[in-house]
């Protein structure tokens, strides 16, 4: 009975093993795309939404390309062909160029761009700080067990990163938040309120509200007034409670 427990018990864990490799490889191959899913995910959100803040990210993004480059390039930095986002064992450096940034350079710019953010606006919500620090964590994993990098290296990348991110947004902290502002603005007006319209907007997101039916009365005497000296304009109506 003993034998026949313990045969089971080496069964499942046989089994076990190929999903772990998968989840594994699943991983490797996320965290190999990610450097080219940030930059997609800027650029398309600034051509089809016309975002300031994603055209100031991709912005930021290219600034930190830039600078490791000139990193790699004064320090004379060899790179592993078989690990840039093209690449497979046995390819060349030429068949399949790094990116000038690590991985792990690359989300920790993302991530101390955030974190500074939050500090100067005191966010209350950590969810998108906390799942990038998990990205960041996924991916010194990831990319220290294939080899591609080791400890030292990817904890040194990911300070540049963070110092790059850091430094950036005090830069354009101004025109993000600027943005940021608006983006919630519009959302407040044109969403969530059927018989509502906004009236005015003050500091950037205290917005006074009137209903619909009140407005179009207001319109209408407007109207009626023919220019007379009783005309009010009608975003002085606004206040009148």
């Amino acid at each position: 009975m003993n034998q026949q427990q313990q045969a089971n018990q080496e069964q499942k864990q046989q089994n076990k093993k190929p999903i772990i490799d998968v989840l594994l490889a699943v991983l490797h191959t996320f965290i190999r795309f990610m450097p080219l899913g940030l930059y997609f995910f800027t650029y398309f959100s600034t051509i089809v939404y016309k975002d300031i803040r994603s055209v100031l990210l991709l912005i930021g993004l290219v600034i930190n390309d830039l600078l490791n480059l000139l990193y790699k390039r004064y320090y004379k930095v060899q790179d592993i062909p078989s690990c840039s986002v093209l690449g497979s064992p046995g390819t060349s450096g030429k068949d399949a160029p790094n990116l000038p940034s690590t991985h792990t350079g690359y989300i920790s710019f993302v991530l101390s761009f955030f974190v500074a953010r939050a500090l100067h606006i005191k966010q209350k919500d950590p969810t998108s700080i906390i799942f990038l620090l998990l990205m960041l964590f996924l991916t010194i994993y990831s990319r220290v067990s294939i080899g591609c990098k080791s400890l030292n290296k990817a904890v040194l990348s990911t300070i540049f990163g963070f110092v790059h991110g850091i430094i950036y947004y005090q830069i354009v902290s101004k025109w993000y938040n600027k943005a940021e502002n608006e983006t919630k603005e519009k959302n407040v007006c044109e969403y969530g309120y059927d018989n509502y319209r906004c009236a005015t907007i003050q500091d950037g997101t205290v917005i006074v509200k009137r209903p619909q039916k009140d407005l179009d009365n207001i319109e209408k005497k407007r109207k009626k007034s023919k220019g007379g000296d009783n005309e009010d304009d009608v975003n002085d109506q606004y206040y009148d409670y």
